[in-house]
């Protein structure tokens, strides 16, 4: 059976710059992580990281705009199968 493609929303979490200016202990232990989705066509997913793509061109199976997020960020996996209908 051949897998379906997938379309993923990807919720993680990393490593945020809070500005240049000085600020106090208690105002700067009140920053955090940041936080993002990001979604795309699925291109590879691993043990170390997910892999997606805004565009596909399934007629030769490339792709652009490509990103790659570590697991060690993701806390959120959102899946959606679709099959390719090629144009005949």
């Amino acid at each position: 059976m051949k897998k379906k493609n997938q379309f993923v929303l990807v919720y993680w979490k990393d490593a945020a710059m809070h500005g240049t200016e000085q600020m106090s202990r208690k105002h700067a232990s009140e920053k955090g992580l940041i936080k993002g989705i990001s979604g795309g066509i699925l291109v590879h997913e691993d043990n170390v990281q997910i892999t997606m793509a805004i565009d596909w061109f399934h007629e030769f199976d490339e792709f652009r705009q490509v990103s790659s997020i570590p697991k060690s960020g993701i806390y959120k996996i959102a899946r959606y199968y679709f099959e390719d209908k090629k144009r005949r």
